[in-house]
């Protein structure tokens, strides 16, 4: 495996170790990074850290066992990364790094050490954000904010360096328990507290609290960590843009959210009254399908109830994160001491409780921690008179005091008072119904509510006021409660005596008794008002409220019915199956669905439709949790919507804008080449098109300045045509010719003014008519002159002016194109005599060559010069009137060039190219013997010749070959009459050396085509059996090469063929083999091997 260079290699690194790492390894192209970079920054920009192998890994560019092998091979790099440092193993991603464990090895000390990746660091207000970071944590010194140490530069990597805290963030704490308990998370905020009171006194804002930026020690000690956004109060007001949201969006403050330039420490607050309400309810508050929809609840939607979704955290609890999650900073707590000095003062009014502290001690410490969540004093509301001997009953703290702009918690705190001197219980029961109000009175130790018949019922947190009041005999107690609450509307009575232990109750009933059919009327309608409740609970079983009130009434029409029964057990199922939650979870693995297809839809652009998708989920769920969380995201779609509107507003506004511009500068060209109506037309079609724009009054006003211009324009043109009018008087023919073209020209001349110009036009055609015609007959009568004087080339460049002329009359100009058509033809006749003449001196020049060829017996010039003048010059006088000497010549020049003296007849044709040569030996004489040569080899040597002509027949045995003297390349025929009277002849075709074809036939033997090659060896290509010679029969054999085709023919028919093309030049030898055979009427044809005819010479 390759190995990655990473130690040395530092300054060459471009898409940080990992990326080039894989780039190196050829696991992923440089696009596949690049696009994976852009994805990782977006993710980062959304609060999301990812690492780039979980993005490469996503988009499925690399393989998990790929990134495993890239990290294993990394490890032993990195160590040496930073210098100085030595880097022992990865901590975690921040949001401006990596985090490792590394040892100082300067003091031998462990730290974390964060790396700002390479991609990151080619942005300078990423590397602005990372050194701020150091520099802000650099300021502060707190055990509850992670120490700084170091900060620099090495190898072209950022780095920063801060204690190493041996523990897990808060967020890996919630990974694992889900929730904190009230005491944990409480504690954990207290000291997030204290850290931001250090930094705030050190004008630091963090701006990025979250759980992932809260480290817990083993010793539970909580430290901030990751500064990377941190944010100097009175400096560094430059590195915040104004308008640019930065933190996490699940966290963000309203402020943030907004991109407020400036923020403060209580910015922090809310996000860390956030993390709060995440630890002790398992989730944020606010959910969305963008990070956009996130921030945007932050900014407008309520904070939701901590108990909608943990019923059992406690008031103060639930106060504290409503005081430091307030929308508008002024309604926070102000600083990050009162944080904790509230949380302090629950801390010790629950260790007091625990500890049986007494109850005046209790009440104060209880007192002063809410006074500090409502940001005022409270109003006193709970009177007591001591008695001795009591103790304390619960540890509830007491109700604090409400809060502007915030809803009641939805039922009154049951207080328990423990009275020094005696034991006295108040025992609290609130009987809350649909309407009226509610009185509960009795004697000793009773309680009064009353709610006024004013408060209506919602399903938000609506307000209403309470009243509550406790009475105890003999003066021993005395209880005032008031304040909000959620609504609640009903009647009831009861009465309670708590010294017996008993309680009586009375409840009574008016109506008129009705007889039996009336009561059998009521028993039927209240079974069918049963049955149509039943069919609507079945379809809509979530709708807990309606179901309940219908059932309710019911039971109240038809009191004492089986119809009225059947509701009222059906109430209970209902009542049971709502308060048991089963509901609520069914509710909560359906929204998952509903939430994914509104978010397809949402990705769609379809926001109408995802509105109704969430819509119908909270109609069928309502009253259940999941049903807020829908309108959560009815509310979310809804703002999407809005904004996605206005975006597509503003995109088409400048859209618009930008068509105007085309159009405009569209506009000012047409102005600008006078065609004032086609730019008047298309501003006009703007305007029709987009009326209601700003772009059409700005095409308004463009159309006035076209206007304005075309006046001018058309001012200036009438001017124009008088003058050229004034012209025509003066009688400046000509001039005033070419001025009213150039005024015809104008594309957008006023109608008017054109009219004046044809006119003009008219006239001056006319007074010139006569002036042109003289002028133009003299100038053809001159050139006629000339081609009577056979001065054509000066009669064509006259009559050529004359046609060009668009001045002259029409019957000249046909006049002068007749003329010139005549002399064109003269000058080809001229033309044509004058080549011919250059052709008759050129072949009696070839022809004289030619004669001195032969006399000089240059045999091979010879043969091309008669050639040259049978194919190039056949049709000039000289080779016809010469042509068979010029023949015989060339028969005789072809014969010595080849030194083929013997033939009877040699021959080329003149047809087909290349040429091709046939010689014909009939062997009537001697001489014919002369063109071929003894062949002999080297273990014939000595051996007699026995070749001869005898009576006009070549006569061959003995060990020697008869080689024809010339030599033939590519497609050759060989014909001959062949008798055999013993044994059989062979004869060998483009041998060069011991290589070429070799062709056999024997008596009483097959017919054989081999193959020679080099050192002896031999390849048959073709064998034929049962077609041999007869002994002294006479035979006609063909051999022929035609491409690859070799064929071997006996008296006309095909004896045997192969396909073979190696061997394509060379000598043709007849070899007997100690046998007797004899040859007749041999005709060679094929073409002539330019190598060897270049051997020649020129003779």
């Amino acid at each position: 495996m390759q190995r990655v260079c990473l130690g040395g290699c530092m300054s060459e690194l471009k898409y940080g170790p990992f990326g080039d790492a894989a780039l190196r390894l050829e696991y992923v192209s440089e696009e596949q990074l690049e696009e994976c970079l852009k994805i990782q920054g977006v993710f980062a920009q959304s609060g999301i850290q990812k690492n780039l192998s979980e993005v490469l890994e996503d988009k499925e560019y690399l393989s998990a066992a790929q990134a495993k092998e890239i990290h294993d091979e990394l490890k032993g790099d990195k160590k040496q990364l930073i210098k100085g440092y030595r880097i022992e193993s990865p901590l975690g991603k921040g949001g401006m790094g990596i985090v490792y464990k590394a040892i100082q090895e300067s003091l031998d000390k462990t730290v974390a050490l964060k790396i700002l990746p390479t991609n990151f660091a080619a942005n300078e207000d990423y590397v602005a954000r990372f050194i701020r970071e150091a520099k802000s944590a650099g300021k502060l010194n707190h055990p509850n904010i992670m120490q700084a140490i170091d900060v620099g530069e090495s190898g072209g990597f950022h780095y920063f360096v801060m204690e190493f805290v041996d523990g897990i963030t808060v967020k890996k704490r919630l990974e694992e328990e889900k929730v904190l308990t009230e005491e944990e998370a409480l504690e954990i905020v207290r000291q997030c507290a204290r850290g931001l009171e250090h930094a705030q006194e050190n004008n630091i804002v963090h701006r990025d609290i979250k759980p992932d930026n809260i480290m817990l020690t083993r010793k539970g000690v909580a430290k901030l960590c990751d500064l990377g956004l941190a944010k100097s109060t009175t400096q560094d007001a430059e590195l915040t843009q104004v308008g640019v949201a930065l933190g996490t969006p699940y966290y963000i403050s309203p402020e943030q959210a907004r991109g407020q330039e400036h923020v403060d420490t209580r910015s922090d607050i809310y996000s860390l009254g956030v993390t709060l309400f995440h630890m002790v309810t398992g989730q944020v508050p606010f959910y969305g399908t963008t990070p956009a929809v996130i921030m945007t609840k932050h900014i407008t939607d309520p904070m939701p109830d901590p108990r909608d979704f943990r019923p059992s955290i406690s008031p103060e609890v639930c106060q504290i994160i409503i005081r430091m999650t307030e929308k508008d900073p002024a309604d926070r707590f102000q600083t990050a001491a009162e944080v904790a000095e509230t949380i302090e003062s629950i801390q010790a009014h629950r260790k007091a409780l625990a500890g049986g502290v007494s109850g005046s001690q209790t009440a104060s410490a209880a007192t002063l921690a809410m006074e500090s969540v409502s940001g005022k004093t409270a109003t006193p509301t709970l009177e007591q008179e001591a008695m001795p001997g009591t103790t304390p009953p619960s540890a509830a703290a007491p109700v604090p005091a409400p809060q502007k702009s915030r809803s009641g918690l939805l039922a009154f705190v049951i207080i328990a008072v423990l009275v020094v001197g005696g034991v006295a219980i108040a025992y609290f029961s609130f009987l809350i119904s649909r309407k009226g109000k509610v009185a509960e009175t009795g004697a000793t130790g009773s309680v009064t509510v009353v709610i006024p018949a004013s408060a209506t019922g919602g399903t938000g947190p609506s307000v209403t006021p309470r009243t509550a009041t406790s009475t105890s005999t003999g003066g021993h107690l005395t209880m005032r409660i008031t304040g909000t609450s959620r609504t609640a509307t009903g009647t009831a009575t009861a009465a309670e005596t708590s010294k017996t232990g008993t309680s009586t109750g009375e409840a009574t009933a008016t109506g008129t008794a009705t007889a039996g059919t009336e009561k059998d009327k009521a028993e039927k309608e209240s079974l069918r008002a049963f049955a149509a409740l039943q069919s609507y609970a079945s379809t809509n079983p979530g709708n807990y409220d309606r179901i309940l009130e219908d059932a309710e009434n019911i039971a109240k029409k038809y009191p004492g019915t089986p119809g009225a029964k059947k509701a009222e057990e059906l109430s209970t199922k209902v009542k049971k199956k709502r308060d048991s939650g089963a509901h609520n979870e069914a509710a909560n693995r359906e929204f998952a669905k509903f939430e994914t297809q509104a978010r397809m839809l949402l990705a769609e652009k379809k926001f109408d439709e995802a509105f109704r998708v969430m819509t119908n989920f909270r109609e069928k769920y309502a009253g259940t949790l999941a049903a807020g969380r829908a309108l959560a995201e009815e509310n979310a779609i809804k703002a999407a919507k809005a904004k996605w509107e206005e975006e597509q507003a503003r995109a088409a506004a400048a859209e618009i804008e930008k068509k105007f511009e085309e159009i405009r500068a569209g506009a000012q060209k047409l102005a600008a080449e006078r065609k004032f109506s086609d730019a008047l037309t298309l501003l006009d079609n703007f305007t029709a098109m987009y009326p209601d724009s700003g772009s059409a009054k700005r095409a308004e006003e463009e159309k006035k300045n076209i206007t304005r211009l075309r006046d001018e324009f058309y001012r200036y043109y009438k001017s124009e045509v008088d003058r050229v009018s004034k012209m025509l008087g003066e009688g400046e023919y000509a001039k005033v010719l070419e001025e009213l073209k150039r005024l015809n020209k104008v594309p957008d001349a006023p109608k008017e003014e054109r009219a004046r110009v044809m006119e003009l036009f008219k006239a001056v055609k006319e007074r010139l008519k006569e002036e042109l015609l003289a002028r133009f007959t003299q100038e053809i009568d001159a050139a006629k002159k000339l081609v009577e004087q056979g001065k054509y080339e000066e009669a064509r460049e006259a009559l050529k002016e004359i046609t060009g002329a668009e001045e002259a009359p029409e019957e000249i100009r046909k006049e002068a194109s007749s003329l010139a058509s005549l002399v064109g033809e003269k000058l080809k006749e001229v033309e044509a005599r004058r080549k011919m003449e250059e052709r008759e001196k050129t072949a009696a020049r070839l022809l004289e060559d030619l004669a001195n060829y032969i006399e000089e017996k240059q045999w091979k010039d010879a043969m091309e010069g008669a050639h040259r003048l049978l194919e190039e010059f056949a049709d000039t006088e000289v080779v016809t009137s010469k042509r068979s000497d010029i023949v015989s010549m060339r028969r005789r020049a072809l014969k010595n060039a080849l030194n083929l003296t013997g033939a009877l007849r040699c021959e080329v044709d003149l047809v087909e190219k290349p040429r091709r040569v046939r010689c014909v030996y009939n062997f009537s004489s001697r001489r014919q013997k002369f063109d071929w040569i003894v062949a002999a080899p080297a273990q014939a040597k000595d051996e007699p010749d026995v070749w001869s002509v005898v009576r006009g027949i070549l006569v061959g045995g003995g060990k020697k070959g008869y080689r024809w003297r010339g030599r033939m390349r590519g497609d050759i025929e060989i014909k001959f009459k062949l008798k055999i009277k013993s044994g059989g002849m062979t004869i060998q075709l483009y041998t060069a050396g011991e290589s070429g074809y070799e062709f056999s036939m024997a008596v009483n033997a097959e017919f054989e085509i081999t193959a020679l090659g080099a050192g002896g060896k031999r390849k048959t290509l073709a064998r034929s059996r049962g077609l041999d010679f007869k002994p002294g029969k006479q035979a006609d054999v063909s051999i022929k090469i035609t491409g690859a085709k070799i064929i071997m023919t006996k008296d006309g028919k095909e004896v045997i063929s192969a396909s073979h093309e190696r061997f394509r030049s060379g000598p043709i030898t007849f070899w007997a083999l100690d046998s007797e055979i004899e040859v007749d009427d041999l005709v060679i044809t094929g073409e002539l091997d330019p190598n060897w005819l270049s051997r020649l010479g020129g003779k």
